[in-house]
């Protein structure tokens, strides 16, 4: 196993190799760009200790949807290659120039991989719970032992001993197990993985009869000394066992291999790594992606290294607009990285609205609530929300519905997520509006931001695919909207066309709501594999010209043309480009970088946070 004391750590400005690297007797931790300016914070046994199981999980992770994508054999020892260049090799290789079309995968450390490979519970207790011969007596188990019983004068039947089943930790190879189980629960611990309890027991038996209960094999403290006894117990333990059946081997190796792993790394070259670190960057941040916004809005991915579980959800989802033949031109495809319809509301502060019951009857029907609001005193002048849902029956309140989905606190319904989609609210909306107002009609509902959040900006269209579908036309028949969302035009006698005046409402709102907030964006992501110096570097410019702001333009030019093409709500959305790059230990997911005046929106991205997810977050 490797001692982390004895990494170096470097970045390489010319390759995409991350991993562990051998020369001239030293082991080189290569890290992916970003980590440059960090690299002196994290050179510690344990900030290099907990970084390489974050990389070793990341690598799993990504072997694994490699594997189940057909881009690689999961039982070929030598090198395999596909037309996706997805390279396999167990023996290690050299970097290669042509990075961008393929990976492989460098594994001649496989002390880790070994010791998890080995697993098998059901061996493990075969082998450390045998029959053997017990003092207790199970009486209930008396008449299989009566063949070699004494039979005493008064033809009682003695029984001296039984042969049950009892937990055996005398024997050394035994122990041997016991030992692996050691190990397994080190690793596990570090790969924040759960172990079965047996097992578990196990290995805190070996540690408290070969070690002390403070020792640590990834303790920086204790790891030579550790590993210097497991040495001596392993060399013991084979010493004094005259048995060796195939299982005995299988934990013997495995644990060999674990602790003199380095006698197999002798020779210089890449150790244990992917050469190109590009094709895991981009699948971690489009699974973050996918992860965080809406499926619908996911309007273009390229899938290649998404999982195939996370891939066929979202092709399960109709798009906001359909980009399925945009990108081609000249007789080729093009492929971004991910396009999304932006909402106009994005990052919606959490918040908390307390509703008391009213009783108020809107023509049968019980939709009226009241805002608690500690500054009034009175009943009356407590603001007010109607709530309804559609098909409600009348008498029946809606708070019947809320209360299955909200706490109630005595006579409080408490509001902390947003309303589901089959509630609709309303309440006459001021001239001057702020964002704090908006908030609110998002978390209730309020059928006018409905609209906004559809892109329904003129009456028309609001008309047509919301008010219409919902029973609200110029015959004003009798729904739960009309009678009691919209009572107040209802009821009026001196307004004698109240579709006229929701318009006059709503259209103020739009006006109102279009000085607070931009409408939404398309937005084209392009995950880089770059450091942040390289866009920074003058040099630099006529390369990132030719390979990535050109292509932008053309994916904006294709997408925009779409747009005008379909002559929808959507037409008239601005489309922006971003490029996401790998950084580390930032104070947020993001941290915005100086880049071609904003046109195209470069964004450092943090690597622990979007890894993490990757790791354990997917939907």
């Amino acid at each position: 196993m490797i001692n982390f004391n004895q990494l170096k750590l470097t970045v390489d400005d010319v390759y995409s190799f991350v991993g562990i690297e051998k020369k001239d007797d030293q082991l080189y931790f290569y890290f992916p760009k970003g980590f440059e300016n960090k690299l002196e914070e994290i050179d510690t046994f344990d900030e290099k200790r907990k970084l390489f199981f974050l990389f070793y999980r990341i690598f799993h992770k990504f072997k694994t949807i490699c594997l189940e994508k057909g881009y690689l054999d999961e039982n070929s020892k030598i090198l395999k290659s596909d037309r996706d260049g997805i390279i396999d090799n167990e023996q290690g290789s050299d970097i290669i120039e042509n990075e961008v079309e393929e990976n492989i995968f460098y594994s001649k450390l496989t002390s880790i991989d070994t010791i998890l490979e080995t697993y098998n519970e059901p061996k493990i207790l075969s082998l450390v719970y045998r029959t053997s011969k017990s003092e207790i007596l199970d009486y209930s188990q008396s008449y299989k032992f009566l063949h070699r019983a004494i039979f005493l004068p008064n033809n009682a039947a003695y029984v001296d001993y039984m042969y049950l089943p009892r937990k055996q930790m005398q024997f050394q190879s035994t122990d041997l197990v016991a030992m692996y189980c050691y190990l397994l629960w080190e690793v596990k611990q570090q790969l924040h993985q759960e172990i079965a309890g047996k097992i578990k027991a196990l290995a805190e038996h070996f540690q408290h009869s070969y070690l002390s209960a403070e020792y640590s094999l990834f303790h920086e403290q204790y790891y030579s000394q550790v590993i210097d006894i497991l040495k001596d117990t392993l060399e013991m333990i084979d010493h004094n066992t005259p048995l060796k059946d195939a299982d005995y081997w299988d934990f013997y190796e495995a644990i060999e291999l674990f602790l003199y792993g380095e006698r197999k790394e002798t020779k210089d070259g890449k150790i244990w790594g992917i050469s190109n670190f590009h094709s895991i960057w981009e699948s971690m941040c489009l699974t973050y992606i996918c992860n965080h916004k809406d499926f619908d809005d996911l309007l273009h991915l390229d899938t290649q290294f998404l999982s195939k579980n996370l891939v066929e959800k979202i092709n399960h989802v109709t798009k906001k607009i359909d980009l399925s033949n945009t990108f081609k031109i000249n007789n080729s495809k093009v492929n971004p990285d991910a396009v999304i319809i932006s909402p106009i509301l994005e990052n919606i502060p959490k918040r908390q609205y307390n509703l008391l019951e009213s009783n108020w009857n809107d023509h049968g029907y019980y939709t009226e609530f009241k805002e608690q609001d500690e500054t009034k005193k009175k009943w009356s002048e407590l603001p007010d929300i109607n709530i309804a849902y559609l098909n409600q029956p009348e008498g029946y309140h809606t708070i019947n519905e809320l209360n299955q989905i909200y706490s109630l606190n005595g006579r409080i319904l408490i509001i902390s997520e947003p309303l589901p989609q089959k509630f609709y609210s309303f309440w006459t909306i001021p001239k001057t509006l702020d964002k704090d107002k908006v908030y609110k009609m998002y978390y209730f509902n309020h059928i006018f931001l409905i609209a906004v959040l559809n892109n329904y900006f003129s009456w028309e269209m609001f008309k047509q695919n919301i008010l219409t579908p919902k029973g609200v036309t110029e015959k004003w028949d009798s729904t739960v909207l009309t009678k009691s969302l919209f009572r107040y035009y209802n009821d009026n006698k001196s307004i004698r066309n109240p579709l006229q005046c929701i318009r006059e409402e709503f259209e103020l709102f739009i006006k109102s709501f279009l000085s607070l907030f931009q409408l939404g964006r398309i937005k084209i992501y392009d995950i880089k594999y770059l450091s942040s110096n390289y866009f920074q570097d003058g040099l630099n410019r006529e390369k990132l010209k030719e390979r990535s702001i050109r292509k932008q333009f053309v994916y904006e030019y294709l997408i925009e043309k779409q747009l005008t093409k379909n002559e929808d709500e959507y037409s008239d959305l601005k489309i922006q480009s971003k490029f996401w790059i790998p950084g580390f230990r930032l104070d947020s997911l993001s941290e915005p970088l100086n880049f071609m005046d904003n046109y195209i929106e470069l964004y450092k991205i943090n690597f622990e946070t979007v890894a993490n997810e990757y790791i354990y977050g997917e939907m």
